[in-house]
């Protein structure tokens, strides 16, 4: 298949995958999908309503309610306060949020695969993930996995297109650290892909490079945290819900733990 073929069928791709998420954008997610789990119902709504405070009453917590400050400062929260100030607040406008970054996330990721991918590749990458049924679940609400997908995309274009960059390596740490603050902390396990190509690749320059990725990293990681949380910090935030709130993660209780929450819902 030509090279213009395949861009065209891959926007195709993109194009169905944004028309099916489109479908009656108001609807409630389906009931027991994850796992029994109420959070398709609820989570949407408590990371977006600081800013449908925000844009409604002119203030981001009307009773001084800071059990989720984190939220408030997430990208998801930011986009759904832009979102409401300019259509009005609802729960499609918050739903699109939702479906903007998870679709921009996608194409993202595929523009950085398609530097590195056969087109044959591309292709299949694209059918798998614009069919994707758990993507097309979460990619219609306002979950801050979807923020943390489209700043996961952003982060692997950079490594793609410029880690082999001084200047690269520092953008990566960068991106990286914006990912655990405006997405979610986990998403700081994804440094470890180029820290381990640095590690294994690269010779005279690999701790240098090394220390670039994880000092960018820190610095952003420590300084949104002293600038945007004061009373609670981030780091204690992250430790409640890690161990504290939802107990000890399941996927790294065994090793059948861990197949089973990476293949599992």
């Amino acid at each position: 298949m030509s090279k213009a073929r395949t861009y065209i069928t891959v926007s195709g791709l993109l194009l169905l995958a944004l028309l099916a998420r489109s479908i009656d954008p108001g609807a409630d997610p389906p009931a027991f999908f994850a796992d029994g789990s109420q959070a398709l119902t609820t989570d949407g709504a408590y990371v977006t309503h600081h800013a449908r405070n925000r844009a409604l009453l002119g203030t981001w917590d009307m009773f001084g309610f800071e059990h989720w400050p984190q939220f408030k400062c997430s990208l998801v929260s930011g986009l759904s306060f832009v979102a409401f100030k300019l259509t009005g607040v609802s729960r499609i406008v918050s739903n699109g949020v939702g479906l903007f970054l998870n679709l921009l996330g996608i194409l993202l990721f595929l523009a950085a695969l398609s530097k590195e991918l056969s087109r044959r590749a591309l292709l299949i990458s694209a059918l798998f993930l614009c069919t994707n049924y758990v993507l097309f679940v979460y990619g219609r609400l306002p979950f801050l996995e979807n923020g943390l997908i489209f700043l996961s995309s952003l982060l692997f274009f950079a490594y793609i297109h410029w880690y082999h960059r001084p200047w690269g390596k520092l953008l990566v740490g960068v991106i990286g650290g914006a990912v655990v603050v405006f997405g979610k902390s986990f998403g700081a396990c994804l440094l470890l892909g180029p820290l381990l190509f640095s590690l294994l690749r690269e010779d005279r320059t690999r701790l240098r490079s090394m220390g670039v990725v994880i000092g960018s990293g820190a610095i952003v990681v420590l300084g949104l945290s002293w600038l945007l949380f004061d009373e609670r910090g981030f780091l204690s935030f992250v430790w409640q819900h890690a161990s504290g709130d939802h107990g000890f993660p399941h996927g790294f209780s065994s090793p059948a733990g861990f197949v089973e929450s990476l293949f599992s819902v």
